[in-house]
């Protein structure tokens, strides 16, 4: 996936920054290459800073601060459930929060 995806300006964009809630797209590994005007107070008003960073990085999840390697690389994230939302989504199947499960 390509950040020009959603180009500043578009139509696209416009109707997904006008929701008032975040939104974030993602690629398959959990990586940020958008976020809409609502995310930004999540992301300390520097969405730049977060292209392609994964979503446990960029959030802080306490399992990703175990590693290293970051976000995708414990044990635990075996059973994250953005990461396992991620994944259904890319396979096809629609996910939606009471789908999400955590162990």
């Amino acid at each position: 996936m390509t950040r020009k995806i959603i180009n500043q300006g578009d139509l696209i964009g416009s109707i997904l920054d006008a929701i008032p809630l975040p939104i974030f797209l993602v690629d398959e590994d959990v990586r940020i290459f958008w976020s809409n005007q609502s995310a930004a107070p999540l992301l300390d008003n520097e969405p730049g800073q977060v292209f392609l960073r994964r979503c446990g990085d960029v959030f802080h999840c306490q399992h990703a601060l175990e590693s290293t390697d970051g976000c995708g690389s414990t044990e635990f994230c075996k059973v994250c459930p953005i990461r396992n939302a991620v994944q259904q989504s890319v396979q096809g199947q629609r996910v939606s929060r009471k789908k999400i499960h955590c162990a």
